[in-house]
């Protein structure tokens, strides 16, 4: 599920709302999890995490149990585990674009935390393949004193480059499938497996990975070969540009004057303004097929709260068919 509120470019992008209530528990993971002598230091392994500390609008009830994977053999070992005792899983990257409701999560909830870059230089171009858990701020610096270019416009794009590459992640006009060139992935079963950029699918903000159950390990991506100087004009520009143009919002309310959300693809929300600390006022297009729907110019007004919840209700009415 991808729900756009945007101002201009970029403002609230929710890829994955998680529901699933915690209810009473029939398994005991901590003492299964004991059993399994896991290749994993036990402080990356938690229970009744507060799921606030792992999303970026620091909101969510806990999860059960949050375990931060650094390497392919320890997702290999957990995904084992869950399957042979029936352990719901829940897979998570930065938490940048989810939306964790206030009764937390049930099961196991993994966070891909798995990094490494190899960058090699060709004639033509600079192949680079980098661990699923990377932050794209960080690759975007690694990349600029390397002098290698063709990365400056998604450089600003929160999030690591596994949680990218799943909604395929763009901006100012370039996208991620504009540079990947292959996706080591792992299965459920814990098998793995490579897949091509025909194979991922990829299409507005999202991949074939958002309805599969692949889990992101490795990514391989091609730019070029550039200068300091340039590359980091080009950063700076985007930088300026996110930093005039984009707001951010706190939780929703009620929007209204809404219109009729029958069969709407997406919305955007431009020109938001905040008045007085407490509500905002700002216009919206709805879009239909890809398409901005005739007279759906409107005004609409936005109350600020805290609760998960409430983020959640807005991204399901926004997102009905």
């Amino acid at each position: 599920m991808v729900i756009n509120l945007k101002t201009r470019e970029y403002l609230l992008c929710v890829d994955k709302i998680i529901k699933n209530k915690r209810g009473s528990e029939t398994l005991n993971i901590e003492e299964i999890l004991k059993k399994s002598n896991l290749p994993i230091e036990d402080k990356e392994i938690k229970f009744n995490e507060p799921m606030n500390k792992h999303s970026t609008f620091k909101i969510g009830g806990p999860a059960e149990c949050f375990i931060k994977i650094n390497k392919e053999e320890q997702l290999k070992e957990i995904l084992k585990i869950a399957k042979q005792n029936k352990i719901p899983l829940t897979i998570i990257g930065n938490g940048s674009n989810i939306l964790v409701s206030d009764d937390g999560i049930k099961g196991i909830t993994l966070m891909i935390n798995i990094e490494g870059i190899e960058i090699e230089e060709k004639k033509e171009n600079v192949e680079i393949i980098a661990g699923a858990g990377e932050k794209i701020g960080k690759l975007a610096r690694v990349f600029l004193k390397r002098d290698i270019s063709g990365f400056e416009e998604l450089s600003g794009i929160p999030g690591t480059l596994g949680g990218a590459v799943r909604m395929n992640a763009g901006a100012h006009g370039k996208e991620m499938k504009d540079i990947i060139k292959g996706v080591k992935c792992i299965d459920y079963n814990g098998k793995e497996k490579i897949l091509t950029t025909e194979e991922m699918q990829f299409d507005y903000r999202k991949s074939m990975l958002v309805n599969n159950k692949y889990i992101v390990t490795k990514v391989k991506i091609e730019l070029q070969k550039g200068k300091e100087e340039e590359i980091k004009e080009k950063m700076d520009n985007y930088a300026k540009y996110r930093r005039e143009k984009q707001k951010t919002i706190g939780a929703v309310k009620e929007i209204e004057e809404l219109l009729n959300l029958t069969n709407i693809h997406r919305m955007e929300a431009y020109d938001i303004s905040n008045t007085n600390g407490y509500e905002s006022v700002g216009s919206m297009i709805v879009y239909e097929d890809g398409k901005p729907k005739r007279n759906s110019y409107r005004r609409f007004k936005i109350k600020w709260i805290k609760g998960a919840d409430d983020y959640g209700s807005l991204a399901e009415v926004l997102t009905r068919r």
